[in-house]
């Protein structure tokens, strides 16, 4: 081991070993900073949460549905479901009566290829309504969301909502599975929605 005049060793590194040791270093003074910006808030964004119930009417009652499948889509990704949501919106709003049932067909066809492209989609988070119809999910910071829900019941055809919605860091909100239908005066829907 070489002694300079100044009486302090001078230990001599191969070159690889140099480089693994300014690799640790460079590899430690990351994880501080990283560390620090984690201490500061600024590394990982909190996760949006959204919270409500799952709700219909029944008798002029509102009641809660429950094993409801709920999924949020980041808007920005789910273009194809929600094309596929305006062309139904198209055959039910307005139009001639002359041709109700071509457009009604219609759109029980175009019901049924927006389930597999809902399912196909990823979504930023999923779950079902509990049993007593509340939900409750968590998911990455988005602009806009696009929520979802939908269930298959054997004695009706559709039965599904969505909205879409700027995201918030904690949103509450109600699920209305009849389409305003409870908000109509003499409106009753079949026994078949209850839990």
């Amino acid at each position: 081991m070489p002694i300079p005049s100044n009486g302090r060793a001078i230990l001599s590194v191969f070159p690889q070993i140099r480089s693994i040791l300014l690799v640790g270093a460079s590899v430690f003074c990351l994880s501080a900073s990283s560390l620090w910006a984690q201490s500061a808030g600024t590394a990982h964004p909190k996760n949006f949460i959204m919270s409500g119930a799952v709700q219909d009417c029944w008798e002029g009652r509102t009641i809660t549905i429950r094993d409801v499948k709920v999924l949020v889509f980041d808007v920005a990704k789910s273009r194809p479901v929600l094309n596929q949501l305006a062309k139904m919106e198209a055959l039910t709003s307005g139009g001639d009566s002359a041709h109700y049932n071509e457009r009604l067909t219609r759109f029980f066809l175009e019901y049924e290829h927006l389930l597999p492209l809902v399912e196909r989609t990823g979504p930023l988070t999923r779950t079902l309504s509990d049993s007593v119809g509340t939900f409750r999910v968590a998911f990455t910071p988005v602009d806009i969301v696009l929520l979802f829900a939908y269930a298959e019941l054997e004695d009706q055809p559709t039965f599904y909502e969505y909205k879409i919605m700027r995201a918030r860091p904690d949103t509450t909100l109600g699920i209305d599975m009849s389409n305003g239908e409870c908000a109509r005066s003499g409106v009753h829907p079949t026994p078949a929605k209850l839990n």
